[in-house]
């Protein structure tokens, strides 16, 4: 948007602002948002034990567009994109905890926020990244 609005010096964070937080940079937050926040990165591998021993009360989602998700995507996970997420959040189990990902968290984080804002409680989010160089188990056609 910045650059079709006719800006030259534009540059993308890889990794959105979980990454701008992990790295210790500091945000402008308001009252309890780190307590909002804390918690909220599942460790890759901590996942796939999860995945392991608790799978149901667990309910993986996919944030990124189909065709990201019908190249790879985590084992039993559902794909739920951005462009309809809000629309169809709903659908999600709120007895279950959402563990959300993407590529690299700045879309999984947004939909956490998103989830926050209609009421859901216990949600998390891992990335593909994480979980590829953690040489994990990925679904693939």
């Amino acid at each position: 948007m910045a650059v079709q609005q006719g800006f030259t010096n534009v540059s993308v964070l890889h990794g959105g602002l979980p990454a701008w937080e992990e790295r210790g940079y500091g945000v402008y937050a308001g009252p309890g948002y780190e307590k909002m926040n804390a918690g909220i990165t599942v460790p890759a591998k901590r996942l796939l034990e999860l995945l392991q021993t608790e799978a149901e009360s667990l309910q993986v989602v996919d944030v990124r567009e189909p065709e990201e998700f019908a190249e790879k995507h985590l084992p039993g996970a559902i794909n739920l994109p951005m462009s309809v997420f809000r629309a169809r959040a709903t659908e999600l189990n709120r007895e279950k905890t959402i563990i959300l990902y993407c590529l690299s968290g700045g879309r999984s984080y947004t939909a956490i926020r998103q989830l926050r804002k209609l009421g859901f409680s216990k949600v998390g989010h891992v990335t593909l990244e994480e979980w590829e160089a953690a040489r994990l188990p990925l679904a693939r056609p």
